[in-house]
């Protein structure tokens, strides 16, 4: 047999589902055209121009595959990235450190971000070249897996 974290490492480099990917270009698409509509009137219209452009990545993603996808996912990847250093940076920066209240920006949501959604942007930036690997993710995570054991796995009775 071949080892989970195997499997489990190709289904993951494979990406969601067709349904999923269409069903989430268009909520990001949708999201997309409202920031843009709403920049207009907005305090900040840069700042909703950008969250209008990550939306629009996350759409362009969604529609491409291959090396392409990894390229739009890798400029979201950075965009997540930077979001993390920016958010600790600007608390450490504003002064406050702890919050006037529970709900407010804190370093500790700052480093708690950093590390949910940060390092994970980075290892996916590292993983994917930014979109320059010689060969796709799915290729290289099925690489070591022999497909007669992946078909064998499939077809065993009792495994749903």
């Amino acid at each position: 047999m071949f080892g989970h974290r195997a499997a489990a490492e190709y289904l993951t480099n494979r990406g969601l589902s067709p349904t999923a990917r269409y069903a989430l270009a268009i909520f990001s698409i949708i999201a997309g055209l409202m920031m843009l509509i709403n920049s207009t009137i907005s305090e900040k219209p840069i700042a909703v121009l950008f969250a209008a452009a990550f939306c629009f990545l996350i759409t362009l993603a969604c529609f491409s595959w291959g090396r392409v996808r990894q390229f739009f996912g890798s400029l979201i990847a950075g965009a997540v990235f930077s979001a993390s250093l920016w958010f600790p940076y600007e608390q450490l920066t504003s002064g406050e450190l702890l919050g006037s209240n529970f709900a407010g920006p804190s370093i500790v949501k700052s480093l708690m971000f950093f590390f949910a959604f940060g390092i994970p942007s980075l290892a996916y930036l590292w993983k994917a070249r930014f979109g320059f690997r010689r060969k796709s993710m799915v290729a290289d995570s099925a690489s070591h897996l022999d497909p007669e054991k992946l078909a064998s796995a499939r077809d065993e009775p009792g495994r749903q």
